[in-house]
């Protein structure tokens, strides 16, 4: 019986030993040629998947291409920094944008901004949905971030994911940048540039 997938025919997931002997080669020969596989490599086109960039500057004042998407659109599931190197004293506010490759799309901020005016190493940034408006907040030093679910998702066109910080006041400061997605097009990928 026939199964669909995501558009993909998906066999009977049955084992039959074709290579004769019951040796470990005949049943991986076996696995390798039956749905199972397929079933396996269909879902892992699916999966979610988190990208990390590390060493991101946060002293820049200028927009920073931090992400490239490509192959297809997908779900921002997350999207979270913690602070490395601490932060000067220096009042500026950051956010993110969708920078799509479309010649007709324009840069869309993915969110409001939040002052990164001395944050502290262990502080976390996240984009949260705060009453239907994607918000970048603070998160308490050191803290567990319980703000995940709120963050509904995000559809992303392929191009780049954006770091902005809106001045260059700041003189110090670094961040790994944690991003999960889920792909919403077969090859669709997220890479940390």
């Amino acid at each position: 019986m026939a199964e669909y997938r995501n558009g993909k025919v998906i066999e009977d997931a049955s084992l039959t030993n074709t290579g004769g002997a019951a040796t470990l080669g005949a049943l991986l020969g076996d696995v390798a040629n039956s749905s199972i596989a397929t079933r396996l490599t269909v879902l892992s086109d699916w999966a979610v998947r988190t990208v990390v960039k590390t060493g991101l500057a946060i002293d820049g004042g200028s927009v920073v291409d931090v992400f490239t998407v490509s192959g297809g659109p997908i779900e921002l599931l997350g999207l979270n920094m913690l602070i490395t190197t601490a932060v000067s004293n220096n009042a500026c506010a950051v956010y993110w944008l969708n920078d799509p490759t479309l010649a007709t799309a324009g840069d869309t901020e993915m969110c409001a901004g939040a002052d990164i005016d001395s944050a502290a190493i262990g502080d976390v940034f996240s984009i949260i949905d705060a009453d239907g408006t994607q918000a970048w907040v603070k998160n308490a030093t050191g803290a567990a971030v319980g703000r995940m679910i709120e963050i509904g998702s995000q559809f992303i066109l392929p191009g780049g994911i954006d770091f902005m910080a809106a001045n260059a006041n700041p003189t110090t400061g670094v961040a790994s940048v944690y991003l999960t997605y889920r792909p919403l097009a077969a090859g669709a990928t997220v890479v940390a540039n």
